[in-house]
């Protein structure tokens, strides 16, 4: 079977285990809580860029405890949340995203997918890691629309399994809008202590891990509320 294939349906199971949908009325203050989003003060990040041109968002890396549904669990976070805050700009917009590392080890901040300036890119091979204190700012032109995601390039199956990874959304303002939720998916190993199980040797050899907790925007228990009679685009990172 064609892998692409195989993916999606991997990727669909592993979002209907996590996920559940359930019809809803508008709110009094017309929001509808997003799943995962409950203990996090920024799920989209803020622009602080007046300029309609450029989006400056500001990411702090830093350690952090989280509850996916399981219990609290001692890991990191972007700005105290996980998944990280979703960062959107437009196609063509350029980003600049001012990173603070308050982790007692090195990391950066890796763009997934995105066609950038070398130096931009993340990882050691041509960026020396941000270490402990100290600031990084990135910043490149957004010349592909799409979802994309960002995560540590420094000890990369740890960082990420303790909860550095968020989602990038380069949106075209030549398509059509369509009500859209993004879902950053996930798998989780917790050992005996309910804790995020250490790195083992075979871990590191294949740079990540089989978890055994499914998650959807950092919850087991995710729930997406959908008003009768509606659409909604669920797009997948």
């Amino acid at each position: 079977m064609n892998r692409s294939i195989l993916y999606s349906l991997a990727t669909s199971a592993l979002v209907l285990s996590s996920l559940s949908f359930s019809a809803c009325t508008d709110t009094a203050s017309g929001e509808v809580e997003e799943p995962g989003q409950t203990r996090c003060s920024e799920p989209v990040a803020v622009d602080h860029d007046p300029d309609p041109e450029v989006v400056e968002v500001h990411l702090r890396a830093s350690a952090a405890t989280w509850d996916p549904g399981t219990g609290e669990l001692t890991g990191l976070a972007y700005n105290d949340c996980v998944p990280g805050p979703l960062i959107m700009a437009d196609l063509g917009n350029t980003l600049r995203v001012i990173f603070d590392n308050e982790l007692e080890v090195s990391t950066t901040v890796h763009w997934h997918g995105l066609r950038l300036p070398n130096e931009m890119d993340g990882t050691p091979v041509v960026q020396d890691p941000v270490q402990p204190g100290e600031r990084f700012i990135y910043e490149f032109e957004l010349v592909d629309a799409g979802l994309y995601w960002y995560h540590p390039h420094v000890d990369v199956d740890l960082q990420v399994e303790q909860g550095l990874h968020g989602a990038l959304w380069i949106r075209d303002p030549a398509t059509p809008e369509v009500d859209t939720s993004i879902l950053v998916i996930d798998d989780v190993l917790l050992g005996d202590d309910g804790q995020i199980a250490p790195r083992t040797e075979g871990m590191m050899a294949n740079m990540g891990r089989n978890g055994n907790v499914l998650l959807a925007n950092g919850k087991t228990n995710a729930e997406l509320p959908i008003a009768p009679n509606d659409w909604k685009l669920l797009a997948l990172v």
